[in-house]
């Protein structure tokens, strides 16, 4: 996979001191740069990058950039008039103090691959979205939007959406199915509850984080969740992340290798719900024991974690025989089990 040759790239560059791991994550999965080499690339990319206000910029500046970080605008982003001259910006970044984006930014910036609105205080996207058709990444984790636009199925180059803690989101809009290119669609603590039918035709994805549990009935575009059995289709997933377990069924797959034979599958973890007013009923644990047993990782899988079980023994495939190569396992508020596994 794609993923697997930049991960081999990126440790190389650990290697030879380009990039230095951060102390705290033992996986070193986050890295920082020497000032030096930081303060080399920024030279050597002085006339193609610009951190800070948007208001020194002059009309022949803005059209050479091609990166852009936004720092201290408190106001909504308005790109300066530049006349006939094209503005030919790839990379767009904000800091947390931006109110908000002008419609114009999406019909001028046309060429953009990647926008960053991370942790800002947007709030709406409107539909000149689908205009930027170069887009690769598009980050929108921690803001305040409450839908997107079914014009973001025009973004077929796309392949990150991040919506991770976007907390006023509760449903995706149908088009998400449409981008047939996603790579990586980031769903973790954003209280999605409709979704459309359909993600198994997102064949590349390989990362899906907050996979939320559900179902609907067979004559409708959207669902409450998505079925274990959409999973079938995914088979380059490296990276799955479930919620809302309870809510599946014995009958959700009938694929006792749902998970099995998913060669490239890394990263797994599976979460129920905690329950706060009343607990679990017996059958409902039962259940839930019935729905883990079907979710047999492959050999290959590296770190597990289960929060919030509520069976009352884990499943058999839990246990180092199963698993050769795990190194990191976590179980969390698995209160009903008394035993661990062997």
């Amino acid at each position: 996979l794609l993923e697997d040759t930049a991960e081999e790239y990126y440790y190389e560059l650990i290697s030879r001191n380009l990039l230095q791991p951060v102390d705290t994550y033992f996986d070193q999965s986050r890295c920082k740069m020497h000032d030096l080499l930081r303060q080399l690339a920024c030279y050597l990319s002085r006339e193609e990058c610009h951190i800070g206000d948007l208001k020194p910029l002059v009309d022949n500046t803005i059209c050479k950039l091609r990166r852009m970080l936004v720092v201290g605008e408190k106001d909504t982003v308005v790109i300066p008039f530049t006349g006939k001259e094209e503005i030919k910006l790839r990379t767009f970044t904000a800091d947390h103090q931006l109110q908000g984006v002008d419609n114009t930014f999406f019909m001028r910036l046309t060429h953009l691959r990647v926008l960053d609105l991370s942790d800002s205080l947007v709030q709406t996207i409107p539909d000149y979205i689908g205009n930027l058709i170069h887009l690769r990444l598009f980050d929108l984790d921690g803001t305040n939007i409450s839908c997107l636009p079914e014009s973001i199925g025009s973004l077929q180059n796309l392949l990150i959406l991040n919506l991770k803690r976007c907390k006023y989101l509760h449903f995706l809009p149908l088009a998400t199915t449409q981008l047939y290119n996603l790579r990586r669609l980031g769903l973790a603590d954003t209280p999605i509850n409709q979704v459309p039918k359909g993600i198994g035709r997102l064949k590349f994805l390989n990362d899906l984080e907050g996979f939320p549990i559900g179902g609907g009935s067979d004559n409708t575009k959207m669902q409450g969740g998505w079925n274990l059995e959409e999973l079938a289709h995914l088979s380059q997933l490296r990276c799955l992340d479930m919620i809302k377990l309870e809510r599946a069924t014995p009958r959700s797959s009938t694929d006792p290798f749902l998970l099995t034979e998913k060669k490239h599958l890394k990263v797994l973890n599976l979460h129920c719900t905690e329950q706060t007013d009343e607990a679990y009923s017996e059958e409902n644990a039962r259940n839930i024991e019935k729905i883990f047993e079907k979710l047999t990782p492959p050999p290959n899988l590296e770190d597990l974690f289960v929060g919030n079980f509520f069976g009352s023994r884990f499943p058999t495939w839990l246990g180092t025989n199963n698993l050769p190569s795990v190194k990191y396992v976590v179980l969390i508020d698995c209160k009903s089990c008394v035993h661990l596994p062997p």
